[in-house]
C-alpha cells in the first residue's frame, strides 16, 4: 500500500478516537480524509431511509449534496443496499446500471460502491467516486471495506440515551412544524388571498389602467397566485401528514391543466435557460380527477424539467390520449 495511504488511514483513526464518538464525527472523519483514495474527487456516505437513500456525508464534488434523497431503486448505491454486495462501475457513460445524468452533475465517471452492515442488515453504502473511467482497483475496493468498519461500529456505538434524544428533538420539531403551519394559515394566508384578489380586480376590465402600470401588475398578480400556492402546498403537506387532504373528483379538461401549467412554470423556464413547448391535441381530452392535484404533480414534473435541463435545451410536454 502506498505510504501517503496508510498515513491517512492512521488519520482517520486518529480523528474518530479524538471525537465525541457520534456517528457524524465518523462519517465527517472518513469523507475528509481523500488521501486514502486519491484519484477519487468524491466521497460519499448514504443511508437508507424507508425506500429512499439520502446523503448523509460528502467531499468533493458531491459536498454541496448532502441532505439529497433518491430512491433505493433507481441507482447503483442502492442496488449495493438492495443486495448487500459492494459494487463496482467502471465507466458511468455505458453502465447501464446508474443514473447518468446524476453522474455527469459532479464529474462521475468510475466509482465503488461497499454496503455498510448493522444487525444483520444493510444501513447504506460508503461510495467513492472519480472523474476518469476505471479509476479504480481491487485494492481500493479493499481499503473501501476497511472504512466502512467504524461506520458499522459508529451505528452500533449509538446508546440509548441517544435514542431518547433523538425521540425528544423528534417532538420538539414536529411541534415547531405544527406552530409554523398554524402561523403560515392565519397570518400569511388571509392577507396574501386578499392581495391576489386585488390584483386580480385591477388586471380585470372592470379598472382602467394606465398602459404602462399594465405589465407591472399583471407580473405583481401572478407573484401573488405563486406565493399563494406555496402557502396551499405547505398546508397540503400538512393535512397529508395528518390524513386530512381532501380531494375533489370530477371531470377535467387535461389540455386546460397542461396548458396553465406550462403558463404558470414558463417564466422559471426561462431564467433556467430553457424553452418550453406545449403540444395538445386538436380536440378535448377529459379526465376523472382532481384538477388542482393534478396541476401540482405536473407542475412540479415540468419544473424539475427546466431546473435539471441543461441551458438552451427544450422541455417537451404532450397530451397523447390513451389507445384502447
Amino acid at each position: 500500500m502506498d505510504l501517503e495511504r496508510f498515513r491517512g488511514l492512521i488519520a482517520i483513526q486518529e480523528r474518530i478516537s479524538k471525537a465525541d464518538g457520534s456517528l457524524q464525527s465518523v462519517l465527517q472523519a472518513i469523507v475528509g480524509e481523500q488521501s486514502v483514495m486519491p484519484q477519487a474527487n468524491g466521497i460519499v456516505v448514504e443511508l437508507r431511509d424507508g425506500d429512499q437513500l439520502y446523503y448523509a456525508a460528502a467531499s468533493g464534488s458531491s459536498a454541496e449534496l448532502i441532505g439529497l434523497r433518491l430512491p433505493l431503486n433507481s441507482s447503483l448505491s442502492g442496488m449495493s443496499i438492495l443486495t448487500g454486495q459492494p459494487l463496482q462501475c467502471d465507466d458511468s457513460e455505458v453502465d447501464s446500471r446508474v443514473n447518468r445524468a446524476a453522474c455527469r452533475r459532479v464529474g462521475l465517471r468510475s466509482m465503488i460502491v461497499v454496503p455498510i452492515p448493522h444487525h444483520g442488515s444493510t444501513m447504506g453504502v460508503l461510495k467513492y467516486h472519480a472523474p476518469t473511467p476505471a479509476a479504480f482497483t481491487e485494492e481500493d475496493m479493499l481499503i473501501a471495506h476497511v472504512m466502512v468498519g467504524p461506520i458499522a461500529v459508529g451505528f452500533s456505538n449509538i446508546a440509548e440515551s441517544d435514542a431518547h434524544k433523538a425521540s425528544a428533538e423528534l417532538r420538539s420539531i414536529v411541534q415547531l412544524k405544527e406552530q409554523f403551519v398554524s402561523t403560515v394559515s392565519h397570518e400569511l394566508r388571509t392577507p396574501l388571498t386578499s392581495i391576489a384578489g386585488a390584483l386580480a380586480l385591477l388586471t380585470s376590465s372592470a379598472v382602467e389602467l394606465p398602459e404602462s402600470a399594465r405589465p407591472l401588475v399583471e407580473i405583481a398578480s401572478r407573484n401573488a397566485g405563486r406565493l399563494k400556492r406555496l402557502v396551499d402546498d405547505l398546508l397540503d403537506i400538512d393535512r397529508i401528514d395528518s390524513g386530512r387532504l381532501a380531494y375533489k373528483i370530477e371531470e377535467t379538461d387535461l389540455g386546460s391543466v397542461l396548458l396553465d401549467v406550462v403558463e404558470q412554470t414558463s417564466p422559471f423556464a426561462t431564467e433556467a435557460g430553457v424553452r418550453l413547448t406545449l403540444d395538445l391535441p386538436r380536440y378535448p381530452v377529459n379526465a376523472i380527477t382532481d384538477g388542482d392535484r393534478l396541476f401540482q404533480v405536473v407542475a412540479n414534473l415540468i419544473s424539475n424539467a427546466a431546473k435539471f435541463s441543461p441551458r438552451g435545451s427544450t422541455v417537451c410536454v404532450e397530451l397523447l390520449p390513451a389507445v384502447d
